[in-house]
């Protein structure tokens, strides 16, 4: 048998998920249409510049040789593998720590940081 708490149990959670793929359209949205070509590019370059030139100084510079301590700390002496990973890792960790802090920029400005941060039972009291 349903109770009426149950059905605003429910009811909760439907509401909450419905705001939940609100946002994330509207979210989406947004940054497809302000910062996607942009943010992409300019992470790919940065990643194309660093492999770019650790390769110059590699080769050029130190004529493909890497100290014995290299391949102590990293088990390989296989540099630019070193470095791709290395820039691969740097795009995603920066792209992730940017896109969380550009969304509570533009939830503080328009004023609803403070839901974000609010329980729910708060909102919605038994």
């Amino acid at each position: 048998m349903e109770t009426a708490n149950h059905r605003q149990e429910v009811g909760l959670v439907t509401g909450f998920i419905q705001s939940v793929l609100a946002t994330t359209r509207r979210s989406l949205l947004e940054t497809l249409r302000v910062y996607a070509w942009s943010v992409f590019g300019v992470r790919l370059l940065n990643a194309i510049f660093t492999v770019a030139i650790a390769t110059l100084l590699y080769d050029g510079l130190f004529h493909g040789q890497t100290l014995s301590s290299f391949k102590s700390y990293t088990g390989s002496s296989d540099y630019l593998t070193f470095v791709v990973v290395g820039s691969a890792l740097n795009i995603y960790a920066n792209g992730a720590l940017l896109s969380v802090g550009r969304s509570f920029i533009t939830e503080r400005r328009m004023g609803t940081i403070e839901a974000i941060f609010l329980p729910a039972r708060l909102i919605n009291p038994d």
